[in-house]
């Protein structure tokens, strides 16, 4: 018999296998979905209830860092991480405020506005009628 060496076929190789998942690792690096922040608001304006808090719903990326202020005097109200994504805020007093969230360095704001609650006269007087200011014609 005579000794011959019998080549491995081109699928064997090793160098073959690391070359193919070096090159599938690259690709999924490259086109890999990146997080983007986002910051989405039910609605820009809500009112205060009779118990003188007011909720405000938005949307954001799970872990992100948000801080609430109030524009009248720049002053933070809150700063929190979201929970979940779907977060709530109740706050106590009308103003304008701004809702801003950081994501990696980036940070995007938001203005919402609580209003005052609106109190007809039959509230503070417990009076069912009507108020009516009569003159006197003579």
């Amino acid at each position: 018999m005579k000794n011959t060496i019998v080549k491995k076929p081109f699928y064997k190789k090793w160098w073959l296998w690391l070359t193919v998942i070096v090159v599938i690792v690259f690709l999924y690096f490259l086109f890999k979905p990146q997080e983007r922040l986002f910051l989405e608001i039910d609605k820009n304006v809500t009112t205060l209830t009779e118990k003188n808090t007011a909720t405000f719903a938005f949307k954001t990326n799970k872990g992100n860092k948000y801080t609430v202020t109030e524009l009248a005097n720049n002053k933070k109200k809150s700063t929190k991480i979201a929970e979940s994504g779907d977060e709530t805020l109740t706050l106590s007093n009308a103003g304008k405020y701004k809702l801003t969230v950081y994501l990696k360095g980036e940070k995007e704001s938001i203005i919402f506005l609580v209003k005052p609650l609106k109190l007809k006269f039959a509230d503070l007087t417990g009076d069912t009628e009507p108020f009516i200011r009569s003159k006197n014609l003579k």
